[in-house]
């Protein structure tokens, strides 16, 4: 779904950015169970700012990619 979203859109806005992103382990009550489990654990507000810089670092050529919280590319 990703990877048509973005050929479609690229078709008509060349530089939009349209990718998926992994925020990691954030402080919520879902990944709760998990902080025991030795993760790196961020508040709502790191995760954020990554994911944002992330993006922020991203050119149009990267669209219909997958990224984690460091930007880094996630295999499909």
């Amino acid at each position: 779904l990703m990877r048509t979203a973005a050929i479609e859109l690229g078709r008509t806005r060349p530089m939009a950015l349209c990718v998926a992103l992994h925020p990691g382990t954030v402080a919520t009550p879902l990944s709760a169970p998990f902080v025991k489990s030795g993760l790196e654990v961020q508040t709502t507000e790191q995760a954020a700012d990554r994911l944002l810089d992330t993006v922020g670092r991203l050119s149009a050529g990267s669209s219909g990619g997958f990224f984690d919280h460091r930007g880094k590319t996630v295999p499909w």
